[in-house]
């Protein structure tokens, strides 16, 4: 089962299909054990996280952030704080803006009041004049039970695999279209 979130709804006014073949088609391994209430918990915090970067609902995002909150994505030379965060977020999130992806979770750990999340993303984004662009990528994050509510407390990782021949023609869509693995964003 893959997560997928559209930001909000579009109109048609052209369609672009998007198509992804993770190649897992499970958010649990073979033989796994459904998850706990806990583990629904800290990766409905992570869907939450998502959601709130790519509507730009910065505010939000950052009530989920604990204040002790230490992180790096690929490429960075430096750890950043929450605060060193806040200043960087809304350049990073809107320039290209994402607008859509899925997550695939790996594994979500818990330990007491510590859960480590594991998962990959695909996603779509549109730069300043209208181009879309795809990513893939992996994420590790470690979140903290703050007051009841699971916060984001450090992270690491992103982009693997930057692909824009993900975009394909309504007829590689056609003859694919009952792959147990194919998932298809539309687009405007």
């Amino acid at each position: 089962m893959f997560y997928f979130l559209q930001t909000r709804p579009r109109p048609l006014s052209r369609l672009v299909f998007f198509a992804l073949a993770l190649g897992i088609a499970s958010p649990l391994p073979a033989g796994a054990q459904p998850w706990s209430q806990e583990q629904e918990a800290v990766w409905t915090t992570m869907q939450e996280l998502w959601r709130y970067s790519t509507d730009l609902q910065l505010d939000e995002w950052f009530q989920r952030v604990s204040e002790d909150y230490r992180g790096w994505t690929m490429g960075d030379a430096d750890t950043r704080g929450k605060e060193s965060w806040r200043e960087q977020a809304r350049a990073r999130f809107s320039a290209p803006r994402r607008v859509h992806y899925l997550l695939d979770p790996v594994a979500i750990d818990i330990y007491g009041d510590l859960a480590v999340t594991f998962y990959h993303y695909a996603a779509v984004t549109r730069s300043d004049d209208g181009a879309l662009s795809t990513s893939r990528g992996q994420w590790t994050d470690l979140l903290r039970r703050e007051d009841g509510d699971w916060k984001l407390l450090a992270d690491a990782g992103g982009e693997t695999i930057s692909n824009p021949e993900m975009l394909v023609s309504t007829e590689w869509v056609a003859k694919r279209l009952e792959e147990p693995n194919l998932v298809l964003l539309q687009i405007e």
